[in-house]
C-alpha cells in the first residue's frame, strides 16, 4: 500500500500503527516494511503540489485472514486498517493512504466508522486507548 503526505514521517507510521494495534484483541498485527519513495510524482488535493513525502508500506496479521497483505502473509482486517489510517489522517487530514485522498474522502468512504470518539475509545477516565497524535 502506498501513502503520500507533506506532514507524516517514518515514526508516525510506527507510532500510529502500534497505537491502532495497542488493546486490541485478536490483531496480532506487525509492520513488515516501511520504504521511503523518493521524489512523489503524487499531487496533494489541497496545494496541487507534489506531496513531500511518499511510502510503500507491507503491514500484516499473524492470523490467517483471507487477504493477502502482497508479499508472503496475510492482510490486516478492515477495522485495524481504519484505526490505523484514521490516526494517520489526524496528523496530515490532506494525505493520500491506500486511495483514501483525505480524511473527508476517507470519512465518507467508510460512513464515518474511525471517526475519533473519545467517549467509545476509553479504558477508564483518564486513559485513552486512542489518543490524538500531534505532530
Amino acid at each position: 500500500m502506498k501513502l503520500y503526505s507533506d506532514k507524516i514521517t517514518v515514526n508516525d507510521i510506527y507510532q500510529t500503527f502500534f497505537t491502532a494495534c495497542q488493546g486490541q484483541t485478536g490483531v496480532g498485527g506487525y509492520l513488515e516494511d516501511v520504504t521511503s519513495i523518493p521524489n512523489p510524482r503524487k499531487r496533494s488535493a489541497a496545494t496541487g503540489l507534489p506531496f513531500k513525502h511518499a511510502f510503500q508500506l507491507y503491514a500484516g496479521t499473524v492470523y490467517k485472514t483471507r487477504a493477502r497483505n502482497g508479499r508472503d502473509g496475510y492482510a490486516l482486517k478492515w477495522d485495524d486498517y481504519g484505526r490505523w489510517f484514521a490516526l494517520l489522517f489526524q496528523i496530515d487530514p490532506d494525505a493520500w493512504i491506500s486511495g483514501w485522498s483525505g480524511v473527508e474522502d476517507f470519512n465518507r468512504g467508510t460512513k464515518n466508522e474511525f471517526v475519533p470518539k473519545p467517549e467509545l475509545w476509553t479504558t477508564g477516565p483518564e486513559r485513552p486507548l486512542m489518543p490524538e497524535i500531534s505532530s
